[in-house]
């Protein structure tokens, strides 16, 4: 998994300004390969105005097979700094408020702090035997975490990085998806998905049965979608009443998804079929069209904009 992050900027009153931003198309338990990692600076590239002397920010790259974050300047195109850590990171993500990335290492449970100014490593959290995802809270106040041992959903103050608190999960968890009012979150397991109300730390009863990957709300946090891997299909739930709206039968089991920037758009892979299956998510859902590409698409992004 990898985010980017813009330098400091300074404004003309001389405070500091800084933007944050990252990738929600990643790539989950997976080792990014030196391959992968030598064609982000080489996207940045293509995409540069002419006069323009380069991105300034750096891409945090989560490391597993080195233990690391690896910090990539994009201006220079170069790798600025290794972060060690002290376990194999699977996931990066940043907020907009606060001047860190926050890595997850699944095998101890931990989150770890890092400074994106000085490039190193402040604080850590473990907060389970054993984790499976982070998100950033929706307010950038919190951050939640998956937890595989014990089974639960956590809650960590972003100020402070301690723990709020800890929601037991009736079973092994697979995926978990916030939704963007801050309301509710979801989670999945291999025998169905359940919404959960975050104000009052309570799990609902199962809105769907089935064997459930990756879940995701829609914009306006009132559509939950979950990936049935078992039945191929993805499955549609109005998220006010639990109740569901539609199956979509799929051509590929949906093992991966990605959204494009407005959410208009949802993109589906995974086995059965060499192929992107395109989904038109709002309004009546509906297959749009099913796409040749390659062979095993895997994991996806869908950058900001296109330009010819």
């Amino acid at each position: 998994m990898f985010c980017f992050i813009l330098k400091r900027l300074h404004a003309c009153n001389n405070n500091p300004v800084r933007r944050f931003f990252y990738s929600t198309a990643c790539y989950p338990e997976r080792v990014i390969s030196r391959r992968a990692l030598l064609a982000f600076p080489i996207l940045a590239a293509c995409s540069r105005r002419r006069g323009y002397s380069g991105f300034r920010g750096y891409a945090f790259i989560a490391n597993e097979e080195s233990q690391a974050i690896a910090a990539v300047d994009l201006e220079a195109l170069a790798v600025a700094r290794h972060i060690p850590l002290n376990g194999s990171p699977s996931a990066v993500i940043s907020t907009v408020k606060h001047p860190s990335v926050y890595a997850l290492t699944p095998a101890n449970g931990t989150v770890h702090e890092i400074d994106v100014d000085r490039l190193s490593f402040t604080r850590r959290l473990a907060v389970a035997s054993s984790a499976i995802a982070i998100q950033a809270a929706p307010s950038d106040g919190a951050l939640y975490v998956l937890a595989r041992e014990p089974q639960s959903l956590i809650r960590i103050a972003l100020d402070t990085l301690q723990m709020e608190w800890r929601l037991p999960l009736p079973r092994d968890p697979v995926d978990f998806a916030l939704a963007t009012d801050g309301k509710t979150a979801a989670v999945s397991f291999t025998n169905g998905v359940r919404l959960v109300d975050l104000a009052s730390r309570k799990v609902l009863p199962p809105a769907g049965e089935g064997d459930f990957g990756s879940v995701r709300f829609l914009a306006d946090s009132r559509t939950l979608i979950a990936a049935d891997r078992g039945e191929r299909r993805l499955s549609m739930y109005d998220v006010p009443t639990g109740r569901l709206i539609t199956h979509l039968a799929l051509a590929v089991r949906p093992d991966n998804l990605c959204s494009n920037a407005d959410g208009g758009q949802l993109f589906v892979t995974g086995d059965g079929m060499d192929a992107v299956v395109v989904v038109y998510p709002y309004h009546t859902p509906e297959i749009a069209e099913t796409v040749l590409a390659g062979h095993a698409p895997g994991p996806m992004a869908a950058s900001l904009a296109y330009r010819d």
